[in-house]
């Protein structure tokens, strides 16, 4: 249900430009497996529509409300959850350094946030909760 009224939300609410969001069919975004499609990711990511259209999908897939949950989703869709074991917000004990990329983390700020929400709020995501031990 809230999936539901999640897209009807977005239908409504439209991109920041005012525009629904559209998303082709064969969009889809797999769960980082490794350093290697991690930097593949960032890479996709500094395209522009290419964010627009994983911003959109992942509004299609998440559900929870709540800003902590819906951060959580995007993990779970986006971080595969072997892979977030081995990585961290800041650098230390030899994990991957979330914050060397910028766009994974600007994704997972506009999926789960409001345009006004600040990255820190993914910083403190990736420090407090899963990935800084």
């Amino acid at each position: 249900m809230e999936a539901v009224v999640n897209r009807l939300q977005q239908t409504i609410c439209g991109d920041e430009d005012g525009s629904s969001p559209s998303i082709p069919e064969d969009f889809t975004l797999q769960p980082v497996r490794s350093e290697d499609e991690l930097n593949d990711m960032e890479r996709k990511l500094s395209d522009n529509q290419y964010m627009k259209n994983g911003v959109a999908w992942l509004h299609n897939n998440i559900t929870a409300r709540n800003m902590d949950k819906r951060l959580n989703e995007v993990k779970d869709l986006e971080l595969d959850a072997t892979f977030v074991l081995h990585c961290r917000w800041s650098a230390r004990n030899e994990k991957i350094v979330m914050s060397h990329f910028p766009n994974v983390c600007e994704l997972f700020r506009r999926a789960a946030s409001s345009a006004n929400s600040s990255i820190i709020y993914v910083s403190d995501f990736f420090s407090n909760a899963y990935c800084d031990t």
